[in-house]
């Protein structure tokens, strides 16, 4: 197998056939045309989890709504929305089975972010926090 020492920076004018073979060294990619490892990818394509308060207001409403900023969401993410049973300023840990909270996420944009919709079966008021992972 032939090594080349390359000193100067080469310029290529068409696509390289590397002839089935792996290409090894790469660094850590830092401009967004950089190469990659699999291992880098792997790294930086897994899940993310995010919590919000969602705010049902003063007055008994059966939806809230907050928007997370998630500029790599796609059309095909899979969001999981979870009430968690926290204690607010509003509400103890108990409150969120009493008042049947459920969330999904709503309004997907991709590239931008979606919505977090909260509801509750028997109407509530004020704010609770939910958690949702992104995969």
């Amino acid at each position: 197998m032939a090594t080349w020492n390359i000193v100067r920076a080469v310029k290529f004018f068409a696509g390289i056939d590397v002839g089935g073979q792996r290409i090894e060294g790469v660094a850590t990619p830092t401009a967004p045309n950089d190469a990659a490892t699999k291992d880098y990818v792997d790294a930086q394509s897994g899940s993310l989890a995010v919590s919000a308060i969602v705010d049902f207001g003063s007055t008994e409403t059966g939806n809230a709504v907050v928007t997370i900023p998630y500029p790599s969401v796609t059309l095909t993410s899979i969001i999981l929305c979870n009430p968690l049973a926290k204690a607010t300023t509003d509400h103890d840990p108990d409150d969120y089975v009493a008042e049947g909270i459920t969330a999904y996420a709503t309004n997907i944009v991709a590239g931008v972010g979606f919505d977090i919709t909260a509801t509750s079966k028997n109407g509530t008021w004020g704010k609770y926090v939910i958690a949702a992972s992104i995969h």
